[in-house]
């Protein structure tokens, strides 16, 4: 009998059934690879690109290169902290600063600092103040200074700069602004109300709050950054007044310093309700020998010994708010000794030393001399001693400096001496 033919399919063909779990299993396993297989490639693709870019980065921080910044003059008792450093330092034991390095002013004391790039900040008394930029790309040119002002007063006088993109910046707990070329400006801040002042005399200043939002200030205006950190009204300063007598310059010659009075004399403004009048033995003010305010437009000082004074006025609105200095004048208090006697002015150069684009000059000529390089003129302090900086200079190689010392009999003596600038 032949077998039927269902049974002889069945004799060749053993059928049987496969979990779901195992089915499953195969799957997720499936896929795992796949998708390791997938990462693997695109990281070998994206490796080398992701090396590049860490190499870019790294090529990048090297090329910023931090800049030292200098004292030009310090008054009183002026003091350093440096970065992670516990101690502070005398002013004068401080050769160079970098950022991170804090300085702090006393009663009645300042501190010049100039820096690479030619800007140049003066800490006022009672301030504490920080470095915290001074760096230049050696790729793209571009220099950025920035400093941080803790409590107190500073002024900020800008230079013309090297690129478009380089910046000048003051920072305080409340704001920070930036400050165009060519900008003269005083940014405040009192630590007992935790409040904030920016004030533009010339150029202008982008001022922006740690709590948002921005105002652009123009020349002769202010804005306040309250505790909040909300931002006041602008205002418009007053201008400055004009200084009559004395002539800037001008001598007195007498035997007695002290019986001379002299008047200090200016022109009224429109708007002013007092005017600040401030006297002292240097050109940035301090240690200040007077500082009162008068409702008058004169003022006269006595008890003076022989020697250069500098004096500048300053106006306040009926608001009391302060409008901008005037210029500073000098004036001289000699001995007819001194003015009869023609001679050889002793001038002598100790120190030429380009700093960036500028060239800070130390040397030593006679007490009562005045003295310019290049049109600029150069302090020169009760003992002879002078330091200054330049302002920046465009060319680069060979540079001539043309210093010119006169003395209050007329003679003059002109010395000239060259540098090289990188």
């Amino acid at each position: 009998m032949a077998p039927k033919k269902d049974q002889k399919f069945q004799d060749y063909f053993e059928w049987s059934s496969v979990p779901y779990k195992t089915l499953k299993f195969w799957f997720l396993t499936v896929l795992v690879i796949a998708g390791t297989g997938t990462g693997i490639y695109l990281y070998a693709r994206y490796a080398s690109r992701l090396a590049q870019i860490a190499q870019e980065s790294l090529h990048k921080e090297e090329a910023v290169e931090h800049r030292p910044c200098r004292f030009a003059q310090i008054e009183g008792d002026v003091r350093v902290k440096r970065v992670n450093a516990v101690a502070w330092l005398p002013a004068r034991e401080v050769k160079e600063m970098f950022p991170g390095d804090m300085v702090e002013t006393g009663s009645n004391s300042s501190a010049t600092i100039v820096f690479f790039n030619g800007d140049t900040v003066i800490i006022k008394p009672d301030s504490i103040a920080s470095i915290s930029q001074s760096s230049e790309d050696t790729i793209t040119q571009r220099r950025s200074m920035a400093m941080e002002l803790t409590s107190g007063t500073v002024d900020l006088a800008t230079s013309q700069r090297n690129v478009p993109q380089s910046t000048s910046r003051l920072e305080t707990p409340n704001a920070q602004a930036e400050f165009d070329p060519l900008t003269e400006a005083e940014a405040r801040h009192d630590k007992k109300i935790k409040s904030s002042e920016f004030t533009v005399f010339k150029g202008g200043a982008q001022v922006n709050s740690r709590a948002g939002g921005a105002v652009r200030l123009k020349s002769m205006e202010n804005i306040a950054v309250d505790a909040n950190r909300k931002f006041g009204q602008t205002r418009t300063l007053l201008s400055p007044p004009s200084l009559v007598s004395p002539r800037n310059m001008e001598s007195f010659t007498t035997t007695n310093p002290r019986g001379v009075a002299v008047l200090l004399t200016w022109k009224p403004l429109d708007n002013g309700r007092e005017y600040l009048v401030r006297l002292a033995a240097t050109s940035n003010l301090y240690p200040t020998r007077l500082s009162e305010r008068t409702s008058k437009s004169s003022m006269v000082v006595k008890d003076l010994n022989y020697g250069i004074y500098f004096w500048q006025v300053t106006a306040f609105d009926e608001l009391g708010i302060q409008g901008r200095p005037s210029q500073v004048y000098r004036f001289i208090l000699a001995s007819p000794k001194t003015v009869a006697r023609p001679h050889e002015i002793r001038i002598h150069i100790d120190k030429l030393q380009p700093f960036g684009n500028i060239v800070e000059i130390v040397g030593k000529t006679e007490p009562g001399i005045s003295l310019t390089v290049n049109e600029e003129i150069v302090e020169v302090k009760g003992d002879g001693s002078f330091t200054h900086f330049t302002t920046p200079i465009d060319q680069k190689g060979p540079v001539e400096l043309s210093f010119i010392a006169r003395d209050l009999s007329g003679t003059t003596k002109r010395l000239i001496r060259r540098v090289i600038i990188e």
